[in-house]
């Protein structure tokens, strides 16, 4: 397996999904999401390490091994942030702003 390989597959084992399950996420098929965890030489496109990260709600970066998890989670997080509507970055600041020290 590839490094790439690697992630995608631990990434889908903790979240207790099929291949299946991904591929129907992803708009790929469930051999390619096996090619892409057991083929060491295999190159996704961008756009398919993208579809990926979103997927599972990390970076493309530590997909492709170049991030440790809590970075890559942190950003996955603001991503999504940003992605939100106006009323959930609201609901989302107004939590922090309870959790944030005096």
């Amino acid at each position: 397996m590839s490094e790439f390989g690697d992630g995608i597959a631990l990434l889908r084992e903790q979240s207790g999904q099929t291949l299946q399950q991904v591929a129907d996420g992803t708009c790929m098929t469930k051999s390619y999401i096996w090619e892409l965890e057991n083929k060491p030489n295999i190159r996704p496109s961008a756009v398919t390490a993208r579809k990926l990260s979103k997927h599972f709600g990390v970076t493309v970066e530590f997909l492709l091994g170049f991030e440790c998890w809590e970075r890559a989670a942190d950003k996955a997080f603001f991503e999504r942030y940003l992605e939100a509507n106006e009323d959930v970055r609201r609901q989302v600041r107004d939590i922090l702003s309870v959790l944030e020290p005096v």
